[in-house]
């Protein structure tokens, strides 16, 4: 610009330089504060996981003892996600192989037995 006209020229971003430094340091804090978030909820995802795997330690030993397949367990167990995979889910295989599944309990506190009954496979001969 002409020096006649009086008017100065600066750069927007030499003006607003603590506004620039101030977004900038929010920016970095925002994403600490993200990831921070993802490891809190990824820690807890995995303890629920391992706590559900746990408390169904039975269930899938019960499953493996029927002959099933790691991977099929897994997928029984991913589907249901991690709940609900006890005696419905036995007598549920144990019905489409012939069986059944009986339940006893003498009452509470006295523990309980499960009975699996399975047809014996036909001889080959």
């Amino acid at each position: 610009m002409p020096d006649d006209a009086g008017l100065t020229v600066d750069s927007w971003r030499q003006t607003n330089s603590g506004l620039l430094n101030a977004l900038s340091k929010q920016t970095v804090s925002n994403n600490l504060i993200r990831s921070f978030v993802i490891i809190i909820v990824a820690l807890g995802i995995s303890s629920v996981l391992v706590v559900s795997v746990v408390q169904k330690q039975r269930e899938i030993g019960i499953l493996r003892a029927m002959g099933t397949g790691r991977r099929r367990i897994m997928t029984v167990f991913l589907l249901q996600g991690g709940l609900g995979l006890g005696l419905a889910v036995v007598k549920k295989i144990v019905t489409i192989h012939g069986g059944e599944v009986v339940a006893h309990s003498a009452g509470p506190g006295q523990g309980s037995t499960l009975t699996v009954r399975l047809p014996l496979a036909p001889s080959a001969g």
